[in-house]
């Protein structure tokens, strides 16, 4: 039984950013099943490719981990690579966890496919509920919008528009995903009055944006962001943990901080102590991809590719890490997103939207 994700990281890919927290819960995951005899008594192989999000690489990757006949795939964490993917991904008929969060790839949006599940939020549902959350939680009556130029910036602004209700929103500046000066951009929210910033970026951006509030003197204001919040290399982007305190992000799940599930630190503990470095929402769900997988095989009885794709269609009620009730809807596992904030650098869970 093979498993292959789409998904470079630092042992495999030329990209200085490659992170190895997706792979390393696929991984550990892996361990953990081959440690009590495997998935029906086989023992299941792991494997990742470096996935380019365009161009001719991609197809060159799709069709390195094809060679490799798997069982299923895991992957990729960008939505323009699945897209780029699509027919190949139909005509290949192998199941595919994806972990983008871009709508289209729902099975009936203009993107679907019928092999391809998502095991992330939508990325509208986040914004609209980091919305709710700043409007009923914070108490902002006044919101500003900062957003990349890109479909994540764009659909990120339709969620927050969805979310607003009475709630104007008084500043709305989008800006390029390689932008190195957003110091219009933030004075613009501060002239207007916005008594709450949500920032649809890039992890880059993002901790250019905390950066420049900080410039400003706009720490009081409530800077809201999606989900590579969660991630430690934006901290490092940031640099100073003190300007981190008024920063929040909607995430998939906050596996260092899930108070109501005790077995959730003790996993985020044994992935630390075993690689070295805390793991993010992506470790977590990639670690719970791999278990679905087992899930719906033991339940079928087969790792037939169709018998797979059904039984994610019919999942329900499923137990993870990132999610304590993975459930399919229109081709996503999960619409869970939990709304953190810094807190003396350490990310802590302030409220869980549980769909």
């Amino acid at each position: 039984m093979k498993l292959v994700a789409l998904i470079g990281d630092k042992t495999n890919s030329r990209d200085p950013n490659a992170i190895n927290d997706f792979n390393d819960g696929a991984r550990m995951a892996v361990e953990d099943i081959n440690t009590v005899g495997g998935i029906g008594g086989h023992p299941v192989e792991f494997a990742a490719v470096d996935t380019s999000p365009t161009g001719q690489d991609v197809d060159n990757s799709f069709n390195l981990a094809l060679e490799r006949k798997p069982t299923a795939l895991l992957g990729p964490v960008s939505s323009t690579t699945a897209l780029a993917l699509l027919a190949r991904i139909n005509q290949a008929g192998v199941p595919i966890l994806q972990n983008s969060t871009d709508g289209r790839l729902a099975t009936d949006g203009p993107s679907g496919s019928p092999w391809m599940f998502g095991t992330r939020p939508r990325n509208d549902t986040s914004a609209r509920r980091a919305t709710e959350f700043a409007t009923s939680v914070l108490g902002a009556k006044k919101l500003g919008l900062l957003r990349v130029d890109t479909a994540f910036g764009q659909q990120g602004s339709t969620g927050v528009k969805a979310g607003l209700a009475a709630t104007p929103l008084v500043s709305d500046k989008s800006f390029a995903y390689n932008a190195t000066d957003l110091t219009g951009e933030v004075s613009s929210m501060a002239q207007a009055g916005a008594q709450a910033v949500i920032d649809w970026g890039t992890p880059n951006t993002l901790a250019l944006t905390v950066k420049t509030f900080a410039q400003q003197g706009l720490r009081d204001v409530p800077h809201i962001g999606p989900g590579s919040v969660g991630f430690s290399s934006f901290a490092t982007g940031v640099g100073d943990p003190a300007l981190l305190d008024n920063v929040y992000g909607a995430v998939d799940c906050n596996p260092q901080d899930d108070p109501s599930r005790p077995q959730v630190g003790a996993w985020f503990d044994r992935f630390k102590a075993k690689y070295g470095y805390a793991p993010s929402y992506g470790s977590a769900e990639l670690y719970d991809s791999v278990l679905l997988l087992r899930e719906v095989i033991e339940k079928a009885g087969s790792a037939d590719p169709a018998a797979i794709r059904d039984g994610l269609k019919s999942l329900s009620g499923f137990a993870g890490i990132c999610d304590a009730s993975y459930a399919n809807k229109d081709g996503f596992l999960t619409s869970q997103v939990v709304m953190g904030r810094y807190q003396n650098g350490v990310f802590k869970t302030q409220k869980v939207y549980a769909d």
